[in-house]
């Protein structure tokens, strides 16, 4: 089980094992729901040893999940059922971390004993790599872990109320308890942060799994900030690599959701009507069923507010699909654009980043790869505002009320800078400069043969860049 931190590329490749390079002899194939309470009937295909849940609470994540324990122990699932590729599974754990955490709330032994010494109980050390797991996860460095494995009577379990209970209750008699040591302070389970508690009982669970048993975690991120939710999910598809067996997990953790390949993933939304619904997830799909706002996928720089105001509205003709993800900032001139388009080189893991030239940056300058440059007539290389300015002189229809005043201002305006020149022209057509100059822009995309294929080439080039979590996704598929 050990790995050390996963670094960006390190989870591309444990999701690649998880989905295309799948080693186990089970894997998901899809999920149905036909005839099942709560549920219209639907299906989600999945092609994954991993698959991750993902909905708003009381979308019924905990119902799928307990019906696949039920279905793999025997019982009845009630109409809900995965489908495998390869074998089913010969049996499965249920974990509810809600319960878990509970549980170790009400310690099975009194503060008295506890005081004592916990030395009159058995207890686990974390291995080295545990703790590796372990640092990674909490976000410090954790020198030891010592984990003891308090029993409780059946009195104890029935002492407070809890959804779960009977065959979904996950060792039900035993309650883990933890001493940590990180940078010479010690502290147990009653002092450490309710988010440390709820990731040492993950790895905890984690050590307990074994080969050819179906693992299912409802939120195992509980009380886990969003980059630790990312990271338990990587854990969790890291220990499923090693032991070759299927595990399956629920989520509502955006981060986590949106660097996980789409194939590993389940989407359950709930309808007009009330109902439930398991559906394969779109490139869109998450942030409608998470309910939140998405993540910022693409950042695209420009040299300057005229730039911004073209690239927004280039994006907007070409019908760019990732624009609830995209963000468009302007830097401080053509030298932060190419620093800007050497960071997209680099492949950052969090966000994909193009800069976008006007047309004026240096010969040598336009080989930086991820270096992007609008499209102009009869490839001009000039700035966006020099662009429209020769534009209005040739379409005939731009401001046809005040054509013969335009003209005559341009002639009078020969020879200022051209930015100068746009702003002036826009004045006095009472306009911002970014209006003047996306308008002439727009009316030449439109009304121009050239234009056209000049945006349509762009836009091609556009569909190419995708956000981080579609190029971890393609990543892992295997495409180029």
């Amino acid at each position: 089980m050990g790995h050390p931190a996963m670094k960006a590329e390190q989870s591309v490749h444990a999701w690649r094992r998880a989905t295309s390079d799948w080693e186990g002899q089970s894997s998901f194939a899809a999920m149905t729901a036909s005839g099942a309470p709560g549920f219209s009937d639907s299906e989600a295909r999945v092609q994954a040893g991993v698959a991750v849940f993902a909905g708003v609470n009381s979308s019924g994540k905990t119902r799928v999940l307990k019906a696949l324990h039920d279905q793999v122990s025997g019982r009845d699932s009630r109409g809900l059922r995965a489908h495998w590729t390869g074998d089913q599974p010969g049996s499965s754990a249920y974990v509810d971390m809600f319960e878990l955490l509970e549980r170790q709330s009400r310690p099975a032994v009194s503060e008295k004993d506890l005081e004592a010494g916990l030395e009159q109980f058995s207890s686990v050390p974390f291995r080295a790599s545990e703790l590796r797991e372990a640092s990674y996860l909490i976000g410090r460095e954790i020198d030891s872990v010592l984990v003891f494995e308090l029993e409780r009577t059946e009195a104890e379990r029935d002492s407070y109320f809890t959804p779960t209970s009977g065959p979904y209750l996950f060792r039900p008699d035993t309650v883990p308890f933890f001493k940590v040591s990180s940078k010479g302070r010690v502290a147990d389970s009653r002092s450490i942060s309710r988010g440390e508690l709820s990731a040492l009982t993950l790895l905890w669970v984690l050590k307990q799994a074994q080969m050819g048993e179906l693992l299912l975690m409802d939120e195992p991120d509980a009380f886990l900030s969003t980059v630790a939710s990312e990271r338990a999910l990587n854990l969790i598809v890291n220990r499923a690599n090693e032991l070759k067996t299927p595990m399956a997990a629920s989520s509502h953790s955006y981060l986590g959701l949106s660097k996980t390949p789409l194939k590993a993933q389940v989407l359950l939304t709930i309808g007009v009507d009330g109902e439930s619904r398991l559906e394969t997830p779109g490139d869109k799909g998450i942030w409608t069923a998470l309910r939140v706002a998405p993540a910022l996928g693409v950042l695209f720089v420009v040299e300057d507010r005229v730039a911004e105001a073209l690239l927004q509205a280039i994006l907007l003709e070409t019908g760019y699909p990732y624009l609830s993800e995209t963000r468009v900032v302007h830097v401080n001139g053509g030298a932060d654009v190419l620093t800007a388009a050497r960071y997209g080189r680099l492949g950052l893991p969090q966000v994909t980043i193009r800069a976008v030239n006007d047309g004026d940056l240096p010969g040598d300058a336009k080989s930086e790869p991820s270096l992007l440059e609008f499209p102009s007539p009869m490839s001009l290389g000039i700035s966006p505002e020099a662009t429209a300015l020769k534009l209005v002189e040739e379409l005939i229809d731009f401001e046809k009320s005040s054509r013969e005043q335009l003209l005559r201002h341009l002639e009078t305006t020969v020879g200022l800078d051209p930015h100068n020149r746009a702003q002036s022209c826009a004045e006095m057509l009472g306009l911002t400069v970014q209006e003047f100059v996306v308008r002439a822009w727009m009316m030449w995309f439109r009304s121009s043969t050239e234009g056209r294929a000049q945006l349509d080439m762009f836009g091609s080039v556009l569909s190419g860049v995708l956000p981080q979590r579609l190029t971890v996704d393609a990543a892992s598929r295997g495409d180029s």
